[in-house]
This record gives structure tokens, C-alpha cells and sequence, in this order.
């Protein structure tokens, strides 16, 4: 495993807030993260689309539709399926206080952090290791940055601890 060069350090080090960011999200394939979408009846619990509408026909006693119709299309009894269904929509994300994953598949889902889910999630990275998918990390750190524009010591640590591992991982794949 090869470690970022002396060099390489010193730039990601003397780079501001808003470069620190943007290196971030430069080091990893994009990621864009489905909306939240919960059941009226149960509001504890976040899923994508596709599970929401399996977790609705499960209350209907009946198992997801055979088709999903565009809302002017729906039929009095689909539109009633759907009503107990709400979402998070067009680029917006609600705000939690950890990371948001769908409860069945756990893909990854939009959300914005808290004070508390900073807090939070600052605490977990201090102690974690750096490893796995580095969209999902440097989505969670966006998350970080997005929530607190002025430069914060624990996100900068964090950040540059990412941009070292996502360096290592990029020389060798296979580094985990």
C-alpha cells in the first residue's frame, strides 16, 4: 500500500474550506442518494420508493402494486395505496440526526444532519476506520460540510484522513 507523497500532504493540508470540500467530492464517483419516503402509519423508519410502496402493500395486506401509475392515472383505490405514503422530494432531504439508509435494502438515502447528527456523526468517524465505499464516505462527509460552512478542525481532520485514504485506495484498489 502506497501512502500519499510528503507533497501531496502539504496542498490537501494548506487548502481552504470551500477546496477541502470540492476535493472531497472530487476524489469519489458521485454520489446522489434517492429521496427519504416513510408510511403515515409509521413514521419511525425511512425507505427508498420502491421499498415504501412494498412496506404500504404489506399494510394493505396485499404486496406492492403490479405497476406504478403516474398520479393522474390512478384509480380511486391506488390514489388511497399512495395517500399513506410520504416523501422528501425534488432534491430536498429532511434532516436527521444520523445518516439516513432505507430500512429494507439500505441504500443510502438524502438526508441533512442535525447539530445533534454532527455531533454524532464527528463522534463515529473519531473512532472509526476509513474504509469501504469511498462515494458513501465522501457523501457523509458532504453532509458534514454542507451543514457547517465555517471551518471546523474535526470535519478538516476528517476530510483529510478521507482524501489520504481515497488517494491509497486509488493506487490500489484492492488496499481494504
Amino acid at each position: 500500500m502506497t501512502n500519499p507523497s510528503q507533497e501531496e500532504r502539504e496542498r490537501i493540508v494548506a487548502m481552504n474550506w470551500f477546496e477541502l470540500r470540492q476535493a472531497v467530492n472530487s476524489a469519489a464517483p458521485d454520489l446522489d442518494p434517492p429521496p427519504q419516503h416513510w408510511l403515515e402509519s409509521e413514521c419511525s423508519e425511512s425507505f427508498c420508493r420502491k421499498c415504501a410502496i412494498a412496506a404500504r402493500g404489506r399494510e394493505f395486506e396485499l404486496g406492492p402494486l403490479l405497476h406504478d401509475p403516474d398520479g393522474w392515472e390512478r384509480t380511486p383505490w391506488e390514489e388511497a395505496y399512495y395517500e399513506g405514503i410520504s416523501a422528501y422530494m425534488h432534491r430536498c432531504a429532511g434532516e436527521s440526526d444520523n445518516t439516513e439508509a432505507c430500512a429494507t435494502c439500505g441504500i443510502t438515502l438524502a438526508y441533512w444532519l442535525t447539530d445533534y447528527g454532527i455531533v454524532s456523526e464527528l463522534d463515529h468517524w473519531e473512532g472509526a476506520e476509513m474504509s469501504g465505499d469511498l462515494s458513501e464516505i465522501a457523501y457523509n462527509l458532504d453532509r458534514l460540510f454542507e451543514c457547517k460552512d465555517e471551518d471546523r478542525p474535526a470535519v478538516r481532520a476528517l476530510a483529510l484522513r478521507f482524501l489520504e485514504y481515497a488517494l491509497t485506495h486509488q493506487e490500489n484498489p484492492h488496499a481494504d
